[in-house]
């Protein structure tokens, strides 16, 4: 069957588990030590999970009493590469908190919360090892799980937001920086990690620094494969892969959903492709890719052909607001004709009570109506869904039930750990500080002068500031100072990975990487950097100072400047200033022609002045 071509029938997929999940949270009940009445929030957009959420939870009391505990793994978000959330291993009756790990907030991707794949923290558990990645400061950090302390970080090149799936010794970790990493689940070393992608290009995304094409299609790993997916743009190409997990070897690519001629949500024909947004699941010989508002696409796995896939349509399903048949009377339609002998295990069943209105007003009071709980009675045991258990603080995004233990995780990215020891609870206060204002850190406040003056002669204190090239650690406290006396994003790029590991422990440890600033291995021309991204960019390593000056290392930094003022300031000697001007005079108006060079003490400022060639006002009505 060619990609793109749909077979006969609408698809099928199994309901209400979130394999087809590409935003938001659902609340999961369970009981601490005290017997009270116990409840887990969640966002009312998903509460047609409600009752596949409660089947697991029963599932896990029954379990409670009538086995003694036992450590299982929970490899991989939702614990299997169905995406089932059912682990074997049942868990002790009384639960007591024995730690507590505070790690900083999360930024989703999406503002819709049904896009929301990445809201909060998804950890794993391998053995008595717990790993959980961050989009925050781009680090994934592996924890003891009877203590909650750090067993060892790894950092990527980009935002981490799809949780990393396990497999024997082995992690699969993806991130927007466009790589897949293996790493050793023991120790954290690199064993492998493969480019999912054709470049090294990158692009602003999420105010972030990222790969053109990210990798947001979550790892899911079966029979010794890791299947993954790169790219968000249909445009720019999408690459659904799968790899030998052992080795990293390509089993399948496919690369040709990109482009896919189908029915658009406008009523017409036209090229758009998949979006892979959310974690891939296995079913049988199929590959399940989420696809944000679209429908989640289906691969046969065994050679990576489509199967199917079906953009947005008005009353489709399983995304988007549906028409239900109580509306739809209203209207003056007639109702969806109904089905009987359904198999409701396979398909998505909706409830006009629920889907005729948009429901983000919060949850409502109340014993529901039959087949939407909001409470159950297990035994003399209540369950209820408006408020957190004992010791939890804030609302619940995600539980993990693993190694005779169950980890609560809560929006604010507080992670909680549950198990039958009776032991002083162990509470990490430490939370990541706001900067130090100028002057109060050592090392910093001797190059405030200098970075004073580079601010002045950009004239801004926003926008995004580049420093290209570290000689050494002082040239790494200079762009510290950047960071502290501006508003400014500031982006670090240099060859010396050892400096490149040092100031990223440094500066995740006060809170500032990630969103203030990162620090990255490569050369600065080559590193791919988008055209006009930055208000300032700072040369001063010698190495790359005499590669900028070359006609075409120019002609790359010049790019890389914004129109109406961007500014470079280099460490240029006074052979280096005149080559740079020599480069300047013989280049077309439509090169260098915006370029002014200027010579301030041992620096030369390059600026790009005014507007792009060829662009005017807009003088239009819209």
């Amino acid at each position: 069957m060619k990609d793109g071509a749909r077979p006969p029938g609408r698809p099928r997929f199994r309901t209400p588990s979130r394999s087809d999940k590409t935003g938001g949270t659902t609340g999961e009940p369970f009981e601490t030590s005290s017997g009270r009445e116990i409840t887990m929030p969640g966002q009312l957009q998903e509460r047609f999970r409600t009752t596949w959420l409660i089947g697991v939870v029963v599932a896990w009391l029954v379990a409670w009493g009538q086995r003694p505990s036992s450590a299982v793994d929970w490899p991989m978000w939702r614990y299997d590469a169905a995406r089932l959330a059912e682990a074997p291993g049942p868990l002790p009756d009384r639960m007591r908190l024995q730690w507590v790990r505070h790690f900083p907030p999360l930024e989703p991707a999406h503002r819709n919360p049904r896009l929301q794949f990445d809201a909060g923290y998804e950890p794993i558990v391998v053995g008595e090892t717990l790993l959980v990645g961050s989009s925050r400061n781009d680090r994934l950090t592996a924890l003891d799980t009877g203590t909650g302390e750090e067993k060892w970080r790894f950092y990527t090149d980009g935002p981490i937001r799809v949780a990393p799936a396990a497999w024997r010794d082995k992690l699969f970790l993806g991130s927007d920086d466009g790589w897949l990493y293996c790493l050793s689940v023991n120790t954290g070393r690199l064993l492998w990690k493969f480019q999912a992608v054709p470049s090294g290009r990158k692009v602003l995304g999420n105010r972030r620094l990222i790969s053109v094409w990210p990798v947001r299609g979550g790892p899911v790993v079966a029979d010794g494969t890791v299947y993954f997916a790169a790219g968000v743009w249909p445009f720019e190409g999408i690459f659904v892969y799968a790899l030998d997990a052992e080795t990293g070897k390509v089993r399948w690519l496919n690369d040709r959903t990109g482009a896919l001629f189908t029915p658009q949500p406008h009523g017409t024909h036209a090229l758009s492709g998949l979006t892979p947004q959310g974690y891939l699941a296995v079913r049988g010989d199929e590959l399940i890719v989420p696809c944000g508002a679209g429908t989640p696409a289906r691969f046969d796995r065994r050679n990576g052909q489509l199967i199917e896939f079906q953009l947005p349509t008005k009353g489709r399903v399983p995304s988007g607001w549906f028409t239900a048949a109580a509306r739809a009377r209203r209207r003056g339609l007639e109702p969806l004709p109904t089905q009987e002998n359904q198999d409701t295990d396979t398909e998505l069943i909706f409830d006009a009570t629920i889907n005729r209105d948009r429901h983000e007003g919060g949850w409502q009071q109340g014993a529901g109506q039959p087949g939407v709980l909001r409470r159950i009675q297990v035994g003399r045991r209540t369950l209820r869904f408006d408020q957190p258990p004992d010791g939890v603080t804030g609302t619940v995004h995600t539980m993990v039930a693993a190694d005779g233990k169950l980890f609560v995780v809560t929006r604010d990215g507080s992670l909680y750990c549950f198990a039958e020891s009776e032991t002083k609870t162990r509470i990490d206060r430490k939370r990541a500080t706001p900067p130090e204002p100028v002057g109060k850190d050592s090392g910093v406040e001797e190059k405030a002068t200098e970075v004073a003056r580079w601010l002045r002669l950009a004239g801004t204190r926003y926008g995004y500031a580049l420093v290209w090239g570290l000689c050494d650690a002082e040239e790494g406290r200079a762009a510290e100072s950047l960071l502290l006396q501006s508003e400014m994003k500031v982006i670090v790029v240099t060859s010396d990975d050892q400096l490149v590991d040092s100031f990223r422990r440094r500066w995740d440890e006060r809170g500032w990487y990630g969103r203030r600033i990162t620090i990255h291995v490569g050369h600065p021309l080559r590193f791919g950097f988008p055209p006009y991204l930055a208000t300032l960019i700072v040369v001063a390593d010698p190495a790359v100072v005499d590669d900028v000056t070359g006609q075409d290392g120019l002609r790359r930094l010049f790019a890389t400047l914004r129109p109406f003022g961007g500014t470079a300031i280099l460490a240029a000697n006074d052979a280096q200033h005149a080559a740079i001007q020599r480069w300047i005079a013989e280049a077309g108006p439509s090169d260098l022609g915006q370029a002014t060079l200027t010579r301030e003490g041992n620096r030369s400022v390059l600026r790009r002045e005014g507007p792009l060639p060829g662009s005017t006002n807009y003088t239009g009505d819209w």
